[in-house]
Formats: structure tokens, C-alpha cells, sequence
């Protein structure tokens, strides 16, 4: 046994401060210190392969039912598509996204039909985005389509407008009439 002295918690300092390297090579305590933000940003999963190549990697390092974890793999996809494809192995290895993991999806998000799809999951699984992400997808929006296709979806998603939101508009309209009929609403 190693009793760690004045109740120290951390056993790899403990075995570090008690043997030395050699006494650890002589005795086979091999220290290996696992930061998994590390182990993923080295190695950012470009493609589903990948994703499942680094999701193997949870079940021995004990992650695999750590939520934050998932929410990390998540965030470092480089496309939504990638991303929904991890929160499906999150949900396939029972542990139900929270509103971070949504939150990670949303922020890449393109397009009318996937932040549809996408908030429409979140009312489901009874977690509710927040107005000022919502808003915020409408200032992010590329273009004047998007923008008001996605302001037309807010009253759907009971979220009153702001300023913000119809300066975005304005804008992204591409001619002057358009911008009349934005002021006119």
C-alpha cells in the first residue's frame, strides 16, 4: 500500500515525491496522467471515422459516461454534421445531451432547416435555448434569406425580436425596398 502523507489526495504526486524515477522503473509504477481537452485537441476528429477512433478511447480511460467530456468532443467537431453524429453516440452510450451539448451544435449551425431541426429537439428533451442564442443565430446569419427566415421562426419559438435583431435585417437586405418592408414590420 501507499499511504499518502498528511492526507495528501493525489497519489501520482505522492508516488512522485516518495520513489524516484528510478525506484519507479525498478518497481514497474508507470505514471500516466491523462488531460483528455489534450488527448482531443491533438487530434481533432475531421470525419466519423475518426470520431469513432476517439471514442474508443473513453471506455478505458473511464470518461465514456462523462457528459462534459461529450460536450468537449462535441465542440471540437469542425462541422454540425459532425457534431450531431457525436451527440448520437453520446445518446447511443445512454448519456442524454444536456443544454451545453445543444448549445455546441447551435453555435455552427448553417441553415434554416438544421437550427430548425435542432431547436426542435431541444423542446423535446425538455431543454429550452435561451433567448439570446436565438437571437444570436439571426445576427450570425450569412444572409438576408437566412436571417429572416430564421426571425420568422422566433414567433414559432415564442421570442419576442430586439433591435438587434431587425438591425441584422437591415443589414442583410439586399436593396432598399427590402429595407423598407423590415421597417414597416
Amino acid at each position: 500500500y501507499i499511504v499518502a502523507p498528511e492526507g495528501d489526495r493525489n497519489i501520482v504526486r505522492t508516488i512522485e515525491t516518495i520513489f524516484s524515477k528510478e525506484e519507479r522503473e525498478h518497481l514497474g509504477l508507470l505514471i500516466t496522467i491523462y488531460n483528455f481537452s489534450d488527448v482531443v485537441l491533438k487530434r481533432i476528429p475531421q470525419n466519423e471515422k475518426q470520431l469513432k477512433k476517439l471514442v474508443r478511447k473513453l471506455k478505458p480511460l473511464g470518461l465514456e459516461r462523462n457528459i462534459q467530456v461529450w460536450n468537449q468532443i462535441i465542440d471540437c467537431c469542425p462541422s454540425t454534421e459532425l457534431a450531431l453524429k457525436a451527440m448520437a453516440l453520446c445518446k447511443k452510450n445512454g448519456i442524454k445531451p444536456d443544454y451545453f451539448s445543444y448549445k455546441k451544435i447551435l453555435k455552427r449551425a448553417n441553415g434554416i432547416d438544421n437550427i430548425n431541426t435542432i431547436i426542435q429537439e431541444m423542446y423535446a428533451n425538455d431543454i429550452s435555448p435561451s433567448s439570446n442564442e436565438i437571437l444570436s443565430l439571426v445576427s450570425g446569419a450569412k444572409d438576408y434569406k437566412t436571417a429572416s427566415e430564421l426571425v420568422s421562426q422566433l414567433k414559432i419559438w415564442n421570442v419576442a425580436p430586439n433591435i438587434y435583431v431587425y438591425n441584422t435585417l437591415l443589414e442583410r437586405a439586399p436593396d432598399y425596398a427590402t429595407r423598407c418592408t423590415v421597417i414597416d414590420e
